[in-house]
């Protein structure tokens, strides 16, 4: 008896994902922590939650409660726990206000901290430190091997 609260989207293409997702008002993301992977990431998921501007509810792994809490955008679970996963999923669905508030919160920490304009600036200072055979141009080389990605 849940059709009217909680909504499964069906897949869309990555590049839909965040539009897709803005029309809700909580991701979740339930990792569990298999393997250090899982433990210590920071999933895709959480940053296209946040650029789309939704509270988040995620397992209390390190890297994502980290983001979470320090941001104000959500809550975290005990990973693997059913009771846990669903009190936090409660708290914020009993309490609009407040997700109002953690949504504009992971929108601005998007758009000023956790994007690739931000991050491509730490890899490039990082990869120009890396010794390269001489001729070859570090920025070249580094550019070169970013844009192939975008």
């Amino acid at each position: 008896n849940l059709e009217d609260t909680v909504a499964f989207s069906p897949p869309v293409p990555m590049s839909e994902v965040v539009q897709a997702a803005s029309t809700s008002d909580i991701g979740i993301i339930p990792y569990k922590p298999v393997c250090l992977n899982n433990r210590y990431s920071t999933p895709n998921k959480l940053f296209e939650f946040m650029t789309a501007g939704l509270s988040v509810v995620a397992s209390d792994l390190p890297e994502l409660k980290k983001v979470i809490e320090s941001e104000k955008i959500g809550l975290t679970f005990e990973a693997g726990s059913a009771e846990s996963i669903a009190t936090a999923i409660n708290t914020l669905a009993s309490d609009p206000e407040r997700v109002t508030k953690m949504r504009a919160k992971a929108r601005s920490a998007a758009q000023r901290r956790h994007n690739w304009t931000v991050e491509e600036k730490k890899l490039v200072s990082a990869y120009k430190h890396i010794p390269t055979p001489k001729g070859l141009s570090r920025i070249w080389k580094i550019q070169h091997a970013v844009r192939q990605y975008l």
